[in-house]
């Protein structure tokens, strides 16, 4: 084992990111589809049952996001041979899931402005809302609350979830994609194939009056230096600390779950 992971690690010292931002993202095969639903049932049931809001008011509902990172080309095999490495590691952080080409984070809607019923709503630290008599189809999600550690933050169109489970009153929401090589210290809107993005805010603009996302939740993995002026969203496993690619296991996939 420890001469396949210095292998893959002597692999990675060879291989690095493209600067392409190119986003291109296939439909999910059948097979990916079912593993997406039990991860999702999953991910949904231990949310529940750790909520602290968690209780038996028919009038709740749960909000989940989830963020799509991308990669094709040449960076699939840095990618392939990173995430293999560290296979381990990226499952056990319960908010990761990988497939073909993309990696999903999933994490609570916390703050999220939500329409119901046409009122408005704010949803709590878990992604719940308590909407009364409510219609799940017509439930969107229109921003982000401003709080003491991030910025208000407009999304460019109301967004509509795309997985119900009906019976938890759970609502997953897919927030588009970003490439897995490059920063979130510049400004990104970029979109899936279905024209979806979200936001176009760098992190250290966003986490205002701190300097980035590791400061704004105290996260500061000991893998590199922090750096206090871009986001430390390349210190994720296997990182050299020298550039990008490294985002999962980073201080801000880890702001994001």
């Amino acid at each position: 084992m420890k001469k396949i992971l210095f292998f893959h690690l002597f692999l990675l010292s060879f291989i690095s990111c493209s600067k392409d931002e190119f986003l291109f993202i296939r439909e999910l095969s059948s097979d990916e589809q079912i593993r997406v639903s039990e991860f999702e049932r999953n991910y949904i049931n231990h949310l529940i049952i750790n909520s602290k809001s968690k209780s038996d008011s028919k009038d709740e509902i749960f909000l989940i996001g989830y963020k799509t990172i991308s990669y094709h080309g040449t960076d699939s095999i840095f990618v392939n041979v990173l995430w293999e490495t560290f296979k381990k590691e990226i499952e056990a952080q319960g908010s990761f899931l990988t497939l073909d080409g993309r990696a999903r984070i999933y994490f609570p809607m916390s703050d999220a402005i939500v329409k119901c019923n046409g009122t408005k709503y704010i949803a709590d630290s878990n992604g719940v809302i308590s909407c009364p008599n409510s219609n799940l189809d017509d439930v969107t999600v229109v921003g982000r609350e401003k709080t003491e550690k991030s910025i208000f933050t407009k999304f460019r169109h109301p967004y509509s979830p795309n997985n119900f489970f009906k019976q938890e009153k759970v609502l997953v929401f897919d927030l588009g994609s970003r490439p897995v090589c490059g920063s979130m210290s510049a400004h990104h809107e970029n979109h899936s194939s279905s024209g979806r993005g979200v936001r176009g805010v760098p992190c250290i603009e966003n986490h205002q009056p701190y300097s980035n996302c590791t400061v704004a939740y105290m996260i500061a993995q000991p893998r590199c230096t922090t750096s206090y002026d871009r986001c430390m969203d390349y210190n994720g496993f296997g990182t050299d600390c020298s550039g990008d690619g490294y985002f999962l296991g980073s201080d801000c996939s880890i702001a994001m779950a």
